[in-house]
C-alpha cells in the first residue's frame, strides 16, 4: 500500500504545484486588471478605455458605464485614480 500513490500524497502535489508556478509567473491579465491599468492614463477616455479593452477581449461586454464603476471601486478603496471630465454637449 506504500507503494501505490494515494489521492492526498503531498509529494505529488507539490510537484504539481512546482511545475505550474513555474511556467506562469505572472498573473493572468482580465478585463478588470486591464481596465485598472488604463484607468491610470489621464489621456484616455472611459470611452477609449472601452475601446481598447474591446481589441484585446472582443466577446467583452465593456461599456462606459462599467469602466466608471470600476474607476469608482478602485477609488473607495484608496487607489488614486484621476476622474474624467465628461464630453461637453455642443448647444443648439
Amino acid at each position: 500500500m506504500t507503494a501505490s500513490k494515494t489521492h492526498g500524497d503531498k509529494a505529488t502535489d507539490n510537484a504539481k504545484a512546482a511545475s505550474t508556478e513555474s511556467t506562469d509567473t505572472q498573473p493572468k491579465q482580465t478585463v478588470g486588471t486591464l481596465v485598472a491599468e488604463l484607468l491610470n492614463d489621464t489621456a484616455l477616455s472611459y470611452a477609449e478605455i472601452v475601446a481598447l479593452v474591446k481589441s484585446d477581449f472582443p466577446e467583452a461586454k465593456t461599456t462606459t458605464r462599467s469602466v466608471a464603476s470600476i474607476a469608482s471601486m478602485l477609488r473607495r478603496k484608496g487607489q488614486d485614480i484621476p476622474s474624467r471630465r465628461k464630453a461637453v454637449k455642443a448647444k443648439k
